[in-house]
């Protein structure tokens, strides 16, 4: 997780392994609290056991749909559901801006 201001984080998740249907993610970091204001964005990664897993890929724009249904904060951490549309297992990408101290 990296600060980009003070009391704003940023985080890309990416998966090894392929998934489809519904997702559940739970993402675990003590700057995250109930009080924290979530965001998160799917999109398809290109998940292939022969590259390596430290070498940085782009995110692709393909033909499934990719979809956040649900994002919670709670103390500790920050669950999301998505869904991705598409019948046989793909990459899965998840991209999170986390806000601290907003009135909201």
């Amino acid at each position: 997780m990296r600060e980009i201001v003070p009391g704003v984080f940023s985080f890309r998740r990416r998966f090894s392994l392929p998934s489809h249907g519904w997702i559940k993610v739970n993402l675990s970091s003590n700057f995250i609290t109930c009080k924290s204001i979530g965001f998160a964005s799917a999109s398809e990664y290109p998940a292939d056991e022969r590259i390596p897993a430290d070498e940085y890929m782009c995110n692709h724009y393909g033909d499934a749909r990719y979809t956040v249904h649900n994002i919670t904060t709670y103390d500790g951490g920050v669950l999301v559901r998505l869904h991705v549309d598409w019948d046989s297992p793909l990459g899965v990408s998840i991209d999170y801006l986390v806000i601290n101290g907003a009135e909201v």
